[in-house]
């Protein structure tokens, strides 16, 4: 037992505080491996022949939204795993996102007057 602890403390390297121990990777595989269990269940469910409510597009674009939330739920456990603090990389992210958000705010608001700005041309023309 005691050279199973020493195998997974080991230090494969460090850079600065950041320590890359075997025990990590081990953790890191796990996570994987849940990860592709899960979605290959729920893909299972979704499209199995019992569950015909759905038709096979909504099927589909169901799964794939699961799919891309519990992929993110994974990769935050990986950084957590590898002792990533995610709390700056959220919070670092929530600003960014906004500006994003603004920004398109902004777009979709000219691409809204332009096009109906277009439409109302188009009626003068024909009413011509």
């Amino acid at each position: 037992m005691e050279a199973l602890k020493k195998f997974l403390e080991f230090e494969l390297f460090h850079i600065g505080e950041f320590q890359l121990r075997v025990l990590s990777l081990v953790i890191i595989f796990i996570i994987f491996l849940v990860t592709k269990l899960v979605l290959l269940l729920i893909k299972k469910t979704i499209f199995s022949r019992e569950n015909s409510k759905l038709d096979i597009g909504a099927s589909y674009a169901l799964f794939k939204i699961i799919k891309y939330v519990i992929w993110v739920i994974a990769i935050g456990l990986i950084l957590e795993a590898l002792s990533v603090k995610l709390t700056v990389l959220i919070a670092g992210s929530a600003a960014l996102l906004v500006g994003v958000g603004l920004g398109l705010n902004r777009h979709s608001t000219i691409s809204y007057l332009g096009s109906s700005c277009f439409e109302k041309s188009l009626l003068k023309l024909k009413k011509s």
